[in-house]
């Protein structure tokens, strides 16, 4: 066996085996599209739900609360009653 030949023989071994074969080939072609198709699906239901209502009873804010920002109206409210009432004086 010729030095070549024996370095024609490694390289062949070499990209025969670092490629993926059968179907760990294609799955692993598949899946980031699988994860951007699942990614875009997540927020489709996000966004449904914005709309529909699907995913309030997950959320305490949703069940819990008056209204959107109903806990943050209420640090609001509670810094404005702390503050003093001004004197009509002024000088």
């Amino acid at each position: 066996m010729t030095p070549s030949t024996a370095l024609d023989t490694a390289e062949t071994e070499a990209t025969e085996t670092s490629e993926p074969k059968g179907a760990f080939a294609a799955l692993r072609a598949s899946a980031p599209v699988a994860l951007l198709l699942l990614g875009i699906a997540v927020h489709l239901l996000f966004l449904l739900s914005l709309r529909l209502g699907w995913l309030n009873p997950l959320f305490n804010d949703t069940c819990h609360r008056f209204g959107p920002g109903g806990d943050f109206f209420s640090i609001y409210a509670a810094g404005v009653a702390d503050q003093p009432v001004a004197q009509g004086g002024g000088g």
